[in-house]
């Protein structure tokens, strides 16, 4: 039974003791590293898509992810439940939910449109109830200072481009905590750190989590790339700088709800300022 129990409170409770049980059989009966990391992926994942908890209950759990999250033996899987960790405190009404359904036959047209804006609403209140932009901020950050503290130059960049992914998301989102000069930060340190991954021997890659299109990290996802890793991490690079930059386009055309992307530099000049990076 899934804890996304949306407009049905009530049920709060068997909920939260669902989820309590996940960690239950998490911390008794599961010992091996990457099946740590998949079972607390799907434990974010449910939470991330719950509805109407108490900020209490939630808070406990949001924080159980992360202490669990801080204990996973190997540092690249630390990065990237911090960073998944930090979409528990920022959620959105998915597009979906947004358009308005067709009018029955007979039903008045304005009355469906009212009843759906009065939903999305009261939808949208209990999703984005927990949203705190400078907790998303904090875990993004701790998810950096990992990622730079790994051995392995080409797989700190490699998570470098993925936590760039997961900030853009956030700034579309509007999290303000998010900032574009935070992001010009983060591109700044991965073109510095290309050099040092470049130099680097990566014939033999590790298989690394690949991410669901919903942000969250995909527990079931292994990708392995074919050649070598650091022409893959380039490439991973320049299509989120090019994502970066269609977002930019579109914003300018004023067609669609987008937030203001003019001030992130996609392309490297040479009067940029310091940056200051953790």
């Amino acid at each position: 039974m899934s804890p996304a129990f949306r407009d049905r409170p009530a049920v709060e409770e068997a909920a939260y003791e669902f989820i309590v049980q996940a960690f239950t059989i998490y911390e008794e009966h599961i010992n091996e590293s990457r099946a740590q990391y998949q079972a607390l992926v799907l434990v974010i994942n449910a939470l991330h898509t719950s509805r109407n908890f108490s900020a209490e209950n939630y808070e406990t759990l949001a924080a159980k992810c992360v202490q669990h999250g801080s204990r996973l033996l190997k540092r690249p899987d630390q990065a990237r439940i911090a960073y998944s960790c930090a979409q528990l405190w920022w959620k959105t009404l998915p597009d979906s939910e947004l358009i308005p359904p067709p009018p029955e036959l007979g039903q008045d047209e304005a009355e469906v449109e009212r009843a759906h804006a009065e939903r999305v609403d009261r939808e949208r209140a209990a999703v984005e109830k927990h949203n705190n932009g400078d907790t998303v901020l904090s875990h993004l950050q701790r998810s950096l200072k990992l990622a730079d503290s790994c051995l392995d130059p080409v797989l700190s960049v490699r998570l470098f481009v993925e936590l760039l992914n997961q900030t853009t998301m956030h700034y579309e989102r509007r999290c303000l905590a998010v900032t574009p000069k935070y992001i010009n930060d983060l591109i700044d340190l991965i073109r510095t750190s290309v050099s040092n991954m470049e130099a680097f021997d990566a014939s033999a890659p590790e298989p690394t989590r690949a991410t669901a299109d919903s942000g969250v990290a995909d527990a079931n996802a292994l990708y392995e790339p074919e050649g070598p890793t650091n022409s893959y991490v380039l490439a991973y690079f320049h299509r989120t700088l090019d994502y970066i930059q269609s977002r930019k386009d579109l914003a300018e055309s004023g067609g669609y709800n987008l937030p203001d992307f003019s001030a992130i530099r996609c392309v490297e000049t040479a009067d940029q300022e310091p940056a200051d990076y953790f």
